[in-house]
């Protein structure tokens, strides 16, 4: 496996072009190939206020979304908007399959836990209206 990535990166450098590699530890690329980059870019993940606007944007209009407080479920979930955006979309075909127009606490813990587990929980209190 290590001889197949070796030669992939050999083709990509005599190839003229653009290639990301994405990676979420910087650490999980050697020092040896991190030093054959031309450039790093770093994201860092948004902060709470970030986040409450990534969730309040991600979904359709012709949803119903009645009780879900984003500011909290922002700071709830740590998460990049790439994550938030993929849970967005389980969401909605969840809703789609059930032929419901309405999102819930449950359906959005639901569409978490089916990408992060361990998070799942941190939705089980939410705050008093």
């Amino acid at each position: 496996k290590r001889q197949q990535l070796h030669q992939w990166w050999q083709q990509r450098q005599c190839t003229s072009g653009l290639t990301l590699v994405t990676v979420e530890h910087l650490q999980a690329i050697r020092p040896r190939w991190r030093r054959q980059f031309d450039a790093i870019l770093y994201f860092s993940k948004p902060d709470q206020r970030a986040r409450q606007k990534i969730w309040a944007g991600l979904w359709p209009e012709s949803l119903s979304i009645p009780d879900l407080d984003w500011r909290w479920v922002a700071k709830q979930l740590p998460l990049t908007g790439g994550e938030m955006a993929a849970i967005a979309r389980t969401a909605c075909l969840d809703l789609q399959a059930r032929r419901r127009r309405t999102l819930t606490l449950k359906i959005l813990r639901d569409a978490v836990a089916l990408h992060h587990p361990a998070l799942a929980t941190a939705l089980d209190c939410p705050p008093s209206p």
